[in-house]
């Protein structure tokens, strides 16, 4: 799982670095409600299927461990956002602003 859903978190990562478009703090909603999309729809299928999509997001005989997998899952997530945000507050965008 780790693996292929890693994928775009570092794109973002290598596209961060060059790129001028700042991560704003309001596009944090709209990461947690994909991510939110996302665990519903993998509950879905694995009830709907009875077979997890994923070992550690096994709904039906582990759910406390799916639960406490997805609320890790959440917590990196919105730290990795976080840490994002701050560095381009508070290195990126005035290093920029400086060039101008």
């Amino acid at each position: 799982m780790m693996t292929m859903n890693c994928a775009p978190f570092v794109l973002m990562s290598v596209e961060w670095a060059f790129n001028q478009m700042p991560f704003e703090i309001r596009m944090l909603p709209f990461d947690i409600t994909i991510f939110l999309v996302y665990i519903l729809i993998n509950v879905a299928i694995t009830e709907a299927t009875e077979v997890p999509l994923y070992a550690n997001t096994d709904w039906i005989n582990k759910p406390v461990e799916a639960l406490l997998y997805s609320l890790l899952s959440f917590v990196l997530m919105t730290a990795i956002f976080l840490g994002l945000w701050l560095l381009t507050e508070k290195w990126k965008l005035p290093k920029f602003q400086r060039r101008i």
